[in-house]
């Protein structure tokens, strides 16, 4: 809400890249619990983030509908998977919105 986007590349852990390849550029932002019901966006499949995830430092990720569709067919493909922003940053499990 502060007007502070990132776009990087979004990796899924279970697709392939050649070398060299980029994932498509995708639009990211670190919410917190409850960012998405007081945006009144449904949570169409999985869970909300916890502030215990917080607390742990549990590394989760929501995609939103359409990326889940994009690279899993389906949101509910899409939870357990792995992705992460660039490649190196640390792969974070999925969630759909």
């Amino acid at each position: 809400m502060d007007g502070n986007n990132s776009f990087d590349p979004v990796f899924a852990e279970d697709k392939s890249y050649r070398p060299g390849e980029l994932a498509p550029l995708r639009r990211f932002k670190f919410i917190s619990p409850g960012f998405l019901q007081a945006m009144g966006t449904p949570l169409v499949a999985g869970r909300d983030f916890t502030w215990t995830d917080i607390y742990n430092k549990t590394p989760v990720a929501m995609v939103s509908e359409n990326v889940a569709r994009e690279m899993w067919q389906t949101p509910t493909a899409a939870l357990g998977k792995r992705v992460r922003v660039g490649s190196t940053d640390d792969w974070r499990e999925s969630s759909a919105w």
